[in-house]
């Protein structure tokens, strides 16, 4: 989901761009990080930019995949910037969002990002039985990421004086992208893991 120009206040719009600064300039000052991943997070950014095209058509309107999700899974922190680059092209090139919503756009699709990432690990570091099953963490992390992604766009919406049932319809709607990007996780770790397995190593992200 992109919210476009003219939909929110503009202090909602300021503190979306304050906020998504804040997690990307630390990220921009860590030493060699980016650099050392700035292939990774290239291809992980095209991934994300090419996602908003898969549209899946639910009632009068289509909904359509970000593979955020995914993309905290396989990068980590620094998938955040792989979305911020994501959404600025898919704005730029496509029309999708808004210049005034970047900061919004890559903060939700960037939290979705961050908090997968998370509970990949948390979940994959509680149940160390499944963890050469890494398949069933990352689709767990994946939905919730998807959902969470969902709400807080519902929520700004909400504050920006929408009804609540756009809250409700925004997840309604959502319901097959958020249980799509949980099975494409899913399916992309569970293929990355035989690789790393079959080569004697353990996944652990890209």
């Amino acid at each position: 989901m992109h919210i476009p120009d003219g939909l929110v206040p503009p202090l909602i719009s300021a503190t979306g761009f304050a906020l998504a600064l804040g997690v990307t300039v630390p990220l921009f000052r860590k030493d060699g990080l980016l650099t050392a991943k700035m292939t990774r997070i290239s291809l992980v950014a095209a991934v994300v930019f090419v996602s908003s095209l898969i549209h899946i058509p639910v009632g009068l309107t289509t909904v359509h995949f970000t593979f955020a999700p995914l993309a905290g899974i396989l990068l980590g922190p620094v998938s955040f910037v792989a979305v911020f680059l994501a959404v600025f092209l898919q704005w730029m090139l496509l029309g999708h969002g808004g210049i005034t919503t970047l900061g919004l756009n890559t903060l939700t699709m960037g939290t979705a990002a961050l908090m997968s990432w998370f509970l990949y690990c948390r979940i994959s570091s509680l149940l160390p039985a499944i963890g050469k099953h890494a398949a069933f963490p990352a689709v767990l992390a994946a939905i919730s990421g998807a959902l969470l992604k969902v709400v807080l766009g519902g929520t700004i919406l909400l504050f920006s004086g929408f009804p609540g049932e756009t809250f409700f319809l925004l997840i309604l709607f959502h319901l097959p992208v958020i249980l799509g990007e949980g099975a494409v996780a899913g399916l992309a770790v569970y293929y990355l893991s035989r690789h790393f397995r079959a080569r004697g190593e353990a996944f652990a992200g890209v």
